[in-house]
């Protein structure tokens, strides 16, 4: 695993306004609306335990790119898009399925009367994996890696 790399501030040596708050513990709650914090270049929230966000609606994270682990878009691989690859696995375990079923007919007595079924599953299921090839690249997200 990658040595994660620390923010370097600009200047080596902090010159200017600034706030450094350290004590036991420090909270900041807002009573009655948001708490919000901006950082023109960076915000770093680094603990050598857990880093918690607990929501009771939905979390939001927006960016043009999002990488779960260190340099995770270098090294590391897209996701998956969840909507798209159940599609794509549910229209080949479809043909694989009527493939399945004609195969189970197939038996000694009645060989000539299954030929005809598993041929067509055959040709359905050769003729839709090329198109599942090039639907397999879709899959991969633009936006989100992971190592």
């Amino acid at each position: 695993m990658a040595e994660p790399v620390a923010y370097i501030p600009s200047h080596p040596k902090y010159i200017g306004n600034q706030i450094i708050l350290s004590s036991g513990r420090v909270t900041l709650h807002s009573k009655d609306d948001s708490t919000m914090i901006f950082g023109k270049k960076a915000i770093a929230l680094s603990s050598l335990g857990s880093v918690n966000f607990d929501v009771t609606t939905k979390l939001i994270i927006n960016s043009p790119k999002i990488e779960l682990g260190m340099d995770a878009e270098i090294t590391g691989e897209p996701v998956l898009l969840g909507k798209g690859t159940i599609l794509l696995l549910s229209r080949l375990l479809d043909k694989l399925s009527v493939l399945g079923t004609a195969l189970t007919q197939l038996s000694e007595t009645e060989l000539e009367k299954a030929i005809p079924a598993i041929s067509f599953a055959s040709t359905e299921l050769s003729n839709l994996c090329p198109v599942l090839r090039a639907d397999l690249e879709s899959l991969l997200s633009t936006v989100t890696y992971t190592k």
